[in-house]
């Protein structure tokens, strides 16, 4: 059960000492509340205080004393994560907040291809990367190449045109060197990241090829993407080309 997948809430703490009759035979027996654990009758389960995401469901190790490792911080962790934070072998808690910025950049991707089917949507997520970012790096240089297209699932990134004041601020949910992307323009702005922490999941150019060569209708979902943004752009009453320079990402 705590292998799963599905997230372990402890409401109550167990008594493991609390004994109800047992009818059949006239004896008694434990009762354990749904969500609780334990693991010595003598002890009581620690009430929970952090929301565990999923685990995933299938993984590989080199040998079973790694795999035995993994499945022993997992039980750990869905009934009190801090015991983890002193523990360096495991990489549970890692393992966790990858999982989580997965399901928040699968959902965002469904909001930015709304008439795209949930088979399409899975086939082009699957071609993303996580990947992350720190405090005041670069993400690209303006005239670079665009080898990628990033989806912003935490954090914040600015996007700044050289030799000017244009910049722009990127937040979670966008996407980014779209058009670079499918165009195959060189980067028409500086990306850098403010923020302490920036998360993004990458789709690379070599997955683009692959997904415009063998996934036409995959790849279409990126092209509304783009037509949307470039729509956007034009049309925004705060951003019209004649009024003020619209900044290219």
């Amino acid at each position: 059960q705590a292998l799963s997948g599905d997230p372990v809430g402890v409401q109550n703490a167990v008594d493991w000492s609390e004994m109800v009759p047992q009818t059949r035979n006239g004896g008694c027996r434990r009762v354990v509340r749904s969500g609780s654990i334990s693991v010595d009758p003598k002890s009581r389960s620690i009430q929970g205080t952090y929301s565990i995401p999923p685990i995933a469901a299938n993984r590989v190790y080199e040998s079973l004393d790694t795999a035995l490792m993994f499945a022993e911080d997992v039980l750990v962790a869905r009934v009190n994560p801090g015991l983890l934070l002193a523990d360096t072998r495991t990489d549970v808690q890692a393992e966790l907040a990858s999982q989580d910025d997965a399901i928040t950049a699968k959902r965002q991707l469904v909001n930015l291809c709304p008439r795209g089917r949930s088979e399409d949507v899975d086939s082009l997520f699957k071609r993303f990367v996580r990947v992350e970012f720190n405090r005041n790096d670069i993400v690209w240089t303006q005239g670079s190449a665009s080898d990628c297209a990033l989806l912003l699932v935490v954090g914040t990134l600015i996007a700044t045109v050289d030799d000017t004041d244009a910049s722009e601020v990127v937040r979670e949910g966008s996407m980014l060197g779209e058009l670079g992307l499918v165009h195959g323009l060189n980067r028409l702005s500086t990306v850098k990241c403010p923020s302490d922490r920036a998360v993004c999941f990458r789709l690379d150019s070599k997955d683009w090829d692959v997904l415009t060569s063998q996934q036409p209708k995959v790849a279409r979902l990126i092209d509304d993407i783009v037509i949307r943004y470039l729509t956007h752009r034009v049309q925004h009453v705060s951003n019209r080309i004649f009024e003020t320079r619209c900044l290219p990402i």
